[in-house]
């Protein structure tokens, strides 16, 4: 199978800085919050974030810059926790920054993880061959 690939070519950096955000989004949440991940199912960890990005591509025009902005900063909020882009952070630190957004005083931030945890939590239980 080809590996995941969410950028298309030509795009710049920032299009596959958010892939691979998203990606490591996903991994984080999908390991911390559904059930254990045996080795079999990492192709279902691509599957859900290509289910994410789908999403967010159907959201409406006026939406879709500011999320995606929003996900970039959300990368490089990680050098404030760990020093690292979110992406480039280990399980446990990655796991930290989405806590400390969870329970943010900032309601964008929390909304952003809800939404997020969502649309993971949803496409890795409604697939009944797991």
């Amino acid at each position: 199978m080809e590996a995941l690939s969410l950028a298309t070519p030509g795009q710049g950096f920032a299009a596959t800085g958010f892939a691979a955000t998203v990606k490591a989004i996903c991994d984080c949440i999908v390991r911390a919050q559904c059930e254990p991940v045996p080795e079999q199912l990492r192709e279902r960890q691509s599957e859900v974030t290509r289910f994410v990005v789908d999403q967010q591509a159907r959201m409406p025009d006026y939406l879709v810059w500011p999320f995606r902005l929003a996900t970039l900063f959300f990368d490089y909020f990680g050098l404030v926790h760990d020093r690292r882009l979110f992406r480039s952070q280990d399980q446990d630190a990655r796991w930290r920054q989405i806590q400390a957004w969870r329970s943010s005083v900032l309601p964008p931030a929390r909304d952003f993880i809800r939404f997020y945890e969502s649309l993971i939590i949803y496409c890795w239980y409604s697939n009944d061959e797991q």
